[in-house]
């Protein structure tokens, strides 16, 4: 099996210089995460979903989610849905490489209920990075986050709802603790 590369900078970041170059971005909240093109094998009409009945359960009430990546084809429903909670749905399309692992390591969690991947670089460059991550319960995701995420079937809304507040109960530490002792963080 042979593994893509990763560019070096996917490691674990300090915290505090995270905020730093967050803050110059202007985000300053707390915030979940999504890496992915805009189309239907990504999932993303059900996380903004999953993501929006947490809040209006008040279990998320200062959280934003951040959905990274460009629109894909057959993106029109989620980019209405984007627009129907603009207040808390934020999507700033492209991110420049360098800044990426920040914005993983300045993520509560890290949210990727994919249909099917290659691989899933985007698990794997969160966990880098220090991030808890939610994931599919496929074999390509399971590869790609070492055994290491909290996984779900990508077609179960409510258990997507359940592995995210799961997920920001529970402090990072085992995971950090794992991927140093993988040798896969600098």
């Amino acid at each position: 099996m042979v593994f893509p590369l990763l560019d070096p900078w996917y490691r674990l970041v300090d915290k505090d210089l995270a905020r730093q170059r967050l803050a110059e971005r202007q985000i300053t909240y707390p915030y979940i995460l999504t890496v992915a093109t805009q189309e239907p094998r990504k999932n993303l009409d059900k996380t903004i979903r999953a993501f929006i009945a947490l809040k209006r359960n008040g279990e998320l009430r200062n959280y934003k989610l951040l959905l990274v990546g460009s629109k894909g084809w057959k993106s029109n429903s989620v980019q209405d849905l984007i627009n129907q909670h603009k207040e808390d749905v934020l999507s700033p399309g492209y991110i420049e490489d360098e800044l990426m692992p920040f914005l993983y390591a300045g993520a509560d969690v890290f949210v990727f209920p994919s249909l099917y991947e290659g691989f899933g670089m985007p698990v794997r460059e969160a966990l880098l990075c220090g991030t808890r991550v939610v994931t599919s319960d496929i074999p390509e995701l399971r590869e790609a986050s070492f055994n290491l995420a909290e996984y779900i079937d990508p077609n179960d809304e409510l258990m997507l709802q359940t592995a995210i507040k799961k997920t920001l109960d529970h402090p990072s530490g085992p995971v950090i603790d794992e991927l140093q002792k993988k040798g896969r963080s600098a």
